[in-house]
C-alpha cells in the first residue's frame, strides 16, 4: 500500500518539497509518490516542476499532472481542475493507496475544490497546509519561483533542499474535516461528467435527483400511484416569497414536492405524526365524517443526504399512514419549514399556531411558479460573508462585482483572526462611507475568531469553522429568509477549505472567488493594485477617504464598470451527507 502526496504548484514551488519533508518529520509518513498538478502554459512553473523532481529524485517518484491553461482563473478551468483531481483520487481509491493532500500551492479555489472531494474518498488520510512563520523576511524558506529563477543555475536546486533550521520555521497545519461519506461508484461517475457551470443554480437539485434515482434503483422500489400535490394559500405565499428572495430554499422545496407526487414517495418521506382536531370553521371544508387531520413532516433521508426543506402536509381522503394507495388522492402542503437556526419547530407548535388553516383555495406548484414568473422580479436580499485575510480589498471587490451583477446586499460580515483586525476596522469605515455616497446603508459587521491571532493550527481551524457557522446563523436570524453569499477569497488557503465544509453543512450551494485579471507578463497592474490596497497604503495619513474608497470599490481602476480587469466566479458545493 503506497503513500501518495497530491500537491498543487503555485508561486512558491518549494512548498511541495517542504510538504514531503514535514509529513515525514511531523506526521511520520514516508511518501512513495508525489503527484504535482500545475499549469503547463506557465514557463516558470514548468521549470519549477523540473526542480521539484530533481530535488526528490532519490526519495520518491514524482509524477507530473499538467493542466492545459496558465491559471485556474475562471469557472471552466475550475471544473477542469475538479475533474482532474477526481480522476486522480478515484484511481488511488481503486489502488488502495493512502492519499495526503496539500493545500499549500495554487489558488484558493483549488484548495476549496480539493476540500469538496476529500470526504468522498476514504483513501484520503489527511488534508494539510503549511504556514511560513518567516513569511516576508529574508529568512523565508518558501521563496517564489521568480526569486529562484534569478539565481545562478547551480544555486536553484539548493532552495528546494531545506535544512532542519528552515523546516523549523514552517508549521504543518492539519485541516480538520468531518466523517467520510461512502458514495456509490455511479455517483462518483456522475461528478466526473460535470463540465461547466452554466446551469449552476439547477446543479444542486440535479445532484439530489441523481442520488434519488440511484438509491431507488438500488432498492428496486415501486413507484406507487400518482398523488396530486397542492399548496394552501399560506404555503403558496411562502413559496412565492422564497422564489423571489431565497431561491436556494425555494429550489429545495420544489425538489421535495417532486418526490411527493407518488404514494410511494409520500409514504417514504412522511416522518413524525400529529393529529389535530378540526376547528369549527374548518369542518365545513371537509367531509362531515372527518373530525381531525393527521399531519406529517415530509423529509428525504438517504444514505448520502438529508433534506433541509421539510414541508408539513396531510393526505386526503385518508391519512397516508393507514390507507391503501387507491384510497389516496391528494397531498396538501400547509407550511414550508426549514432549519433556520439549530432545529425545526414541532408539528404541534406549527399546526396549533395562530393563522394556521390547511384550507383552500389550493394551488399546484406549477401554478405558483407561473404566478411568480409573471410578477416583477425583485432582487434577492443577500448577506455577504467574507473570511478575511490581510488584503481588505477582497471584501469590497466581491461586494462591488456582486452588486454590479444585480445582487441586493444588505449586510457584509467579516470573519477574521486577530492579526487582521486593522483591516477589518478599515472596512467597517469604508462600507459606512460608501453607503453615504450611494444613499443606502451598508452594514458591515466584524466577527473575529476568538483567542486566535492566526489560523495556523488545527485548534484555530476549528475555532474559525465555529465562528463562521455562528456568523451565518446570526445573519439568518437578523435577516429572516435572506440568502447567504459566502466568499472563498480572503484568508489563508486552509480557511478556503474550511469555508467549503461550512457551506456544505449550511446548505450553501456555491462560494464566490475573485481574481485580478492582468494579461501583462510583468503583472504591473496586479502589482499596482496590491501596493495601493494594503492596510498601510489605505490609512488616513496616506490617502483621503474618497481615494481609499475609490481604490477599494474599484473605481480607481475601472470607473463604475464593466470591471473587465476583475474576475468573479462561482465554485460549486456538493450536498453533504445528512
Amino acid at each position: 500500500m503506497e503513500n501518495v502526496l497530491i500537491a498543487t504548484l503555485g508561486e512558491s514551488p518549494v512548498v511541495v518539497t517542504a510538504m514531503y519533508d514535514l509529513l515525514k518529520k511531523e506526521a511520520n509518513v514516508a511518501i512513495d509518490r508525489v503527484i504535482v498538478l500545475y499549469p503547463q502554459e506557465g514557463v516558470l512553473v514548468s521549470i519549477a516542476f523540473d526542480l521539484i523532481r530533481e530535488a526528490l529524485q532519490d526519495k520518491c517518484v514524482v509524477i507530473p499532472e499538467p493542466l492545459p491553461f496558465e491559471d485556474v482563473a475562471n469557472e471552466p478551468d475550475s471544473f477542469y481542475f475538479f475533474r482532474t483531481l477526481y480522476r486522480l483520487l478515484n484511481a488511488e481509491q481503486k489502488s488502495a493507496s493512502n492519499v495526503y493532500l496539500s493545500l499549500a500551492g495554487g489558488r484558493k479555489n483549488m484548495s476549496a475544490l480539493m476540500a469538496i472531494l476529500v470526504p468522498l474518498f476514504p483513501c484520503v488520510k489527511g488534508l494539510y497546509h503549511v504556514i511560513d512563520t518567516a513569511e516576508g523576511t529574508r529568512r523565508d524558506p518558501l521563496k517564489s519561483i521568480e526569486f529562484i529563477i534569478d539565481l545562478p543555475e547551480d544555486e536553484r536546486l539548493a532552495r528546494f533542499l531545506l535544512t532542519d533550521d528552515q523546516l523549523e520555521r514552517l508549521q504543518l497545519v492539519v485541516i480538520p474535516y468531518g466523517e467520510q461519506q461512502q458514495v456509490s461508484e455511479e455517483y462518483r461517475a456522475r461528478l466526473h461528467t460535470l463540465t461547466d457551470m452554466t446551469e449552476l443554480d439547477d446543479w444542486w437539485a440535479e445532484t439530489l435527483e441523481f442520488l434519488e434515482i440511484v438509491e431507488e434503483k438500488e432498492e428496486d422500489s415501486a413507484t406507487g400511484q400518482k398523488l396530486e400535490v397542492l399548496l394552501t394559500q399560506h404555503a403558496a405565499e411562502q413559496f412565492e416569497d422564497m422564489w423571489k428572495f431565497d431561491r436556494t430554499h425555494a429550489r429545495g422545496f420544489k425538489f421535495v414536492f417532486d418526490r411527493m407526487r407518488s404514494t410511494t414517495g409520500a409514504r417514504r418521506g412522511a416522518k413524525d405524526t400529529y393529529k389535530r382536531k378540526l376547528r369549527e370553521e374548518e369542518k365545513d371544508k371537509y367531509s362531515q365524517h372527518l373530525s381531525e387531520l393527521t399531519f406529517h413532516y415530509f423529509k428525504i433521508k438517504r444514505k448520502h443526504f438529508t433534506s433541509v426543506e421539510r414541508p408539513i402536509f396531510h393526505t386526503l381522503p385518508k391519512d397516508i399512514k393507514g390507507a391503501k394507495d387507491e384510497e389516496l388522492e391528494r397531498a396538501i402542503v400547509s407550511e414550508l419549514e426549514y432549519k433556520r437556526r439549530d432545529d425545526y419547530r414541532s408539528l404541534q407548535e406549527i399546526t396549533n399556531s395562530n393563522g394556521f388553516f390547511p384550507l383552500g383555495p389550493y394551488y399546484t406548484v406549477d401554478q405558483v411558479l407561473n404566478r411568480v414568473n409573471k410578477a416583477t422580479d425583485v432582487p434577492s436580499e443577500t448577506v455577504l460573508i467574507v473570511p478575511l485575510g490581510d488584503r481588505p480589498m477582497i471584501a469590497t471587490q466581491i461586494y462591488t462585482l456582486l452588486t454590479h451583477q444585480g445582487s441586493n446586499i444588505c449586510e457584509v460580515v467579516l470573519v477574521y483572526p486577530a492579526h487582521v483586525k486593522a483591516g477589518a476596522e478599515l472596512l467597517v469605515k469604508a462600507f459606512e462611507a460608501e453607503g453615504k455616497r450611494i444613499g443606502k446603508e451598508i452594514s458591515c459587521i466584524p466577527k473575529p475568531v476568538p483567542d486566535y491571532d492566526d489560523i495556523d493550527s488545527t485548534e484555530a481551524c476549528k475555532a474559525f469553522e465555529q465562528t463562521l457557522e455562528a456568523a451565518i446563523d446570526e445573519a439568518c436570524k437578523r435577516h429572516s429568509g435572506c440568502q447567504i453569499e459566502l466568499a472563498l477569497s480572503g484568508g489563508r488557503k486552509g480557511m478556503a477549505a474550511l469555508a467549503m465544509f461550512v457551506a456544505q453543512r449550511k446548505d450553501i450551494h456555491y462560494l464566490y472567488h475573485t481574481l485580478i485579471s492582468d494579461p501583462d507578463p510583468e503583472k504591473r497592474l496586479l502589482a499596482k493594485i496590491e501596493d495601493e490596497t494594503t492596510v498601510d497604503a489605505l490609512r488616513p495619513t496616506m490617502v483621503s477617504k474618497e481615494q481609499r474608497n475609490d481604490r477599494l470599490f474599484l473605481r480607481a481602476y475601472e470607473g463604475n464598470g464593466p470591471y473587465t480587469k476583475f474576475v468573479l466566479f462561482k465554485v460549486p458545493v456538493l450536498p453533504a451527507k445528512g
